[in-house]
């Protein structure tokens, strides 16, 4: 371990002759000094937190070293705070203000260990809790204050004012013993208790169907927040419309409980968040010269392949996955490249999704236990949605051997044969089997929990079939309507769900209840 350092020095020496040394740092490629047998390397300021080196010497012609691996572990004492306010300003509906208070290191950068801070009024009376503990996490801890809560008024005298809230307070910040060099930090909550915003809502967002703050929602967490509107605590900051409703941005892994545009936000996890955090690479079969199988009619089952790997990763995304394909074109790809594309990625599973004219199967290498297992369950699943159910078959495939991951190929259906053909063309076919694969995939990891079967019909006003409807879950997973104007789908997680049908020809929304399955939505014409 170093410590307080901005980074350390990387050395080395070779025995023997070598016309090639590469040093890469945490995957970075560092350019060094060679004097002789002996190399060097200055990496520059480095993040706290754990590192690796990795050393590669090679003569050109008569081969390499075995490689080298250093890891190490650069640590820092905190040396200052920042502090942001994230709602002091404006009266909040909920009445709490959240102080962000950034833990930073002598170079300016987050200390990723727990620090423990102290905030502490210096005008008593004003804030509660007058005297609180906080822990960081990433580089940052959250404090939530209360200001001239039940009516406290700061004592009268100099410097002072008798307002009940939104005058002059004042907290400082001071590290425990073991930052005894961190200097106190001092914020200024002046007219936090002013007049509210009518176009802003701040508070905690629900996380239902338990009713607890959404906490350590994905993309909340630092030093890596990517979700603004939503810290780690689950504490939210909202625009209203017109007429006062919560304007509710997508957060990838949930959906909204229902019809949920009233304070406070509240969200369910889709899939009780069994995806959360999981890489899934998806590879579709084929591309560039090779079509990957090819129907009666000139259908090329890579375009096809491609189309529903397309609309599994948006779903995975929305579940709260990474999803990566293998090729996002009609390019030709080697099994080499699409094994390399998998492991960079450090995939937890590897799906190949085809469509060739060939018997349809579930395939997976025959020493995978996990890939039998998984095919076995998503079998289940493609039975569920009323598609056809191919038998699981072991297959030796270049990618299923080679992924260090449970990998599975998926071929749902022939390209060459008429009938299927015409299914895959037909409205809503591939947009249901990626819901399927989906399932498949949440069963992964959540194997025995029961998700009801329910489906929605929709029509136009005679009370005919629409085919090709988008119909939208939850705000987030977008199926298609087929020849009957129906998509089935899964009751993933429990509450009021939901469900959008929207085109030229309908502009329906409803509200669906747990006890109610089958809903038709009639059309009433164009939005």
């Amino acid at each position: 371990m170093f410590r307080d350092l901005a980074g350390p020095i990387l050395s080395a020496r070779i025995e023997g002759a070598f016309d090639r040394a590469e040093l890469t740092l945490d995957g970075r490629d560092l350019g060094g000094q060679r004097t002789g047998a002996e190399l060097e390397w200055d990496p520059g300021l480095l993040a706290p937190g754990p590192h690796e080196a990795v050393l590669r010497v090679r003569l050109a012609g008569a081969g390499a070293a075995p490689e080298r691996r250093l890891r190490f572990v650069l640590a820092r004492s905190p040396a200052r705070f920042e502090v942001d306010l994230e709602s002091a300003r404006d009266g909040l509906d909920s009445g709490v203000t959240a102080v962000g208070i950034r833990v930073l290191d002598a170079f300016g950068m987050p200390v990723p260990d727990s620090t423990a801070i102290r905030l502490h009024e210096l005008e008593p009376g004003r804030v509660l809790p007058g005297d609180t503990l906080v822990t960081s996490s990433g580089g940052v801890a959250w404090a939530y204050l209360r200001l001239g809560a039940g009516g406290v008024r700061a004592p009268a005298g100099p410097g002072r004012r008798g307002s009940q809230s939104g005058g002059l307070v004042r907290a400082a910040i001071e590290g425990g013993a073991s930052q005894a060099r961190c200097p106190p930090a001092q914020l200024d909550l002046a007219g936090a208790g002013g007049a509210r915003d009518p176009e802003l809502w701040r508070g905690f967002a629900l996380l239902m169907p338990e009713g607890v703050p959404l906490a350590r929602a994905p993309g909340t967490l630092e030093p890596d927040r990517r979700i603004p509107w939503l810290n780690r605590d689950g504490f939210a900051e909202l625009r209203r419309d017109a007429q006062g409703r919560l304007l509710l941005p997508s957060l990838p892994g949930y959906r909204p409980w229902g019809d949920d545009s009233m304070p406070p936000p509240r969200l369910a996890a889709i899939g009780s968040g069994a995806l959360f955090g999981r890489r899934i690479v998806i590879d579709p079969d084929g591309g560039g010269e090779d079509p990957g199988g090819s129907g009666r009619n000139g259908t090329r089952a890579a375009a096809l392949n491609l189309d529903v790997a397309r609309a599994l990763a948006a779903m995975l995304e929305a579940a709260g996955a990474e999803a990566r394909l293998t090729r996002g074109g009609d390019l030709a790809l080697s099994d080499v490249e699409r094994v390399q594309i998998s492991e960079s990625f450090r995939a937890d599973r590897f799906l190949r999704i085809g469509h060739r004219a060939e018997r349809p199967r579930f395939g997976h290498y025959f020493s995978s236990a996990a890939g039998r297992s998984w095919a076995q369950r998503t079998a289940g699943e493609l039975g569920r949605m009323g598609l056809p159910v191919p038998p699981d078959v072991e297959d030796a495939q270049y990618p299923l051997q080679q992924t260090s991951c449970p990998a599975l190929y998926v071929s749902p259906a022939r390209v060459d044969d008429p009938v299927s053909e015409e299914r895959l063309l037909a409205p809503g076919t591939l947009r249901a089997e990626a819901y399927a694969l989906l399932l498949g995939l949440l069963r992964e990891w959540a194997p025995g929990t029961e998700w009801p079967t329910d489906s929605v019909e929709v029509r136009d006003p005679g009370g005919h079939p629409l085919a090709g409807v988008p119909v939208t879950l939850g705000g987030s997973l977008v199926l298609e309507t087929d020849a009957r104007g129906r998509v089935r789908f899964a009751r993933t997680e429990p509450g009021p769900l939901e469900v959008r049908a929207l085109d030229r020809r309908i502009s329906r929304r409803v509200v669906l209840l747990d006890s109610e399955r089958g809903a038709v939505l009639i059309g009433s014409g164009s939005p």
